[in-house]
């Protein structure tokens, strides 16, 4: 019987574990936020310093990659993941 009891309890905590692993954490979406934020200020930031910015493709490209990292760890951070 405890030898039972044991791998339900393993069970349950391998299902806990994926489970918590299944979404990304507000410190991995951090972290890509701010890579993504940074590349877009790398490459783009000369082009938005002009008096009127013409982003190429790319930029528009990196923006929107930021912007979408930005939203997931916003929903990350309301959702408390």
């Amino acid at each position: 019987m405890c030898h039972r009891s044991g791998s339900i309890i393993f069970g349950l905590a391998v299902l806990v574990t994926l489970g918590c692993n299944s979404q990304p954490s507000v410190d991995s979406l951090q972290k890509e936020y701010d890579q993504a934020r940074q590349q877009y200020g790398k490459d783009c930031g000369d082009q938005f310093m002009k008096a009127k910015p013409e982003f190429d493709q790319k930029c528009k490209d990196e923006e929107a990659k930021m912007n979408e990292a930005y939203k997931r760890l916003q929903a990350a951070k309301t959702t408390g993941k």
